[in-house]
């Protein structure tokens, strides 16, 4: 699953996005990152 976020990367991202005066999504790292979310999938449609 190389390339998929994880909660870690996203919170560097915001880290990197406030220092640079972004407007950051409330929120943004609360969520699991996608490679987290992935695997908790069930595979249930």
């Amino acid at each position: 699953m190389h390339g998929l976020s994880t909660s870690l990367s996203r919170k560097l991202a915001v880290q990197a996005g406030e220092e640079d005066g972004a407007e950051i999504e409330p929120g943004a790292t609360e969520e699991p990152g996608l490679r987290q979310w992935l695997s908790r999938r069930t595979g249930e449609a």
